[in-house]
């Protein structure tokens, strides 16, 4: 994985953190998190989904 700056990690702390997906509600409060498994796929739980305001 790479960090921020799309450069090469060094640690496995940075490569979760950049791995962790926040979803926000409506109104702009956190409805829970997600994590990036692949480059263009979010693993989250539906009831985020639905805290998010969308359906699983």
């Amino acid at each position: 994985m790479t960090g921020a700056g799309n450069e090469p990690s060094d640690g496995i702390t940075s490569d979760l953190l950049t791995a962790v997906a926040r979803f926000h509600g409506q109104d702009g409060a956190v409805a829970g998190t997600g994590f990036l498994v692949a480059e263009n796929i979010v693993v989250t739980c539906a009831h985020v989904v639905e805290a998010a305001g969308s359906g699983p």
